[in-house]
């Protein structure tokens, strides 16, 4: 596995689509179609090497991939199965790029099975939080995505978690235009 070249835009391409056009449900029930694209899958190692030590003359990405390494840190060590996808300008060739969008899946019961404190920790740390890093300008803005919080009866309920933060990643601008994003996978050994 490997991360792919930038386009001619400095964004990650575009990778294929699993599944076209999927229907998912808001959160008012009503449905709505989106075209979901797989990322590229990265271990922390290659998103390391590739994102912080290429730039070494940048005054943003060490604050922005430390904060990723602490939140994964305080994740996995609570869900070890949970999945991490990452986009944002973090993920592009801009020099010093100013945000990162970071979802995590989780499953539902292992989820309900952590600690009051723990719950209350994840959900601060990745539903739906915006963390502002030095002074306001850099931000992390972070998903949970627990498996049946998005039912639908095409999907089975991890499917659909799975598909939303998908799409999210791909849109982390919110707008119509999609982008490459990450699937971050463990290194060899499981650390880091």
């Amino acid at each position: 596995m490997s991360i792919p070249a930038f386009d001619g835009n400095g964004l990650l391409p575009i990778g294929e689509s699993p599944g076209g056009i999927q229907t998912l449900t808001d959160e008012e029930g009503e449905e709505y179609s989106v075209a979901t694209y797989a990322g590229h899958v990265a271990t922390p190692t290659q998103v390391a090497s590739r994102f912080l030590a290429a730039y070494d003359n940048s005054s943003t990405r060490a604050i922005l991939h430390n904060e990723w390494v602490n939140l994964r840190e305080a994740a996995v060590k609570r869900l070890p199965n949970s999945l991490f996808m990452m986009s944002g300008s973090f993920v592009t060739d801009e020099t010093d790029p100013v945000d990162m969008y970071l979802a995590m899946t989780a499953d539902r019961d292992e989820f309900g099975d952590l600690s009051t404190d723990d719950q209350f920790l994840l959900r601060r740390m990745f539903d739906g939080e915006t963390q502002s890093l030095g002074g306001d300008v850099l931000t992390v803005d972070t998903d949970l995505f627990l498996t049946a919080q998005y039912p639908h009866p095409r999907f089975d309920e991890s499917n659909a978690a799975l598909v939303q933060a998908r799409y999210m990643c791909q849109h982390p601008a919110g707008d119509d235009v999609a982008v490459g994003y990450l699937i971050i996978a463990e290194d060899e050994g499981g650390g880091e």
